[in-house]
């Protein structure tokens, strides 16, 4: 839920995450943007 949240303040389109990346059995990874 509250990645979810996140998503939706920082990302462009949260349906398509660009920035947070989710690692399967890991968790989330931010990245860079260029």
């Amino acid at each position: 839920i509250h990645i979810s949240k996140l998503r939706s303040k920082i990302e462009p389109v949260p349906a398509s995450p660009k920035r947070i990346k989710t690692i399967w059995g890991t968790g989330y990874m931010f990245v860079e943007s260029l």
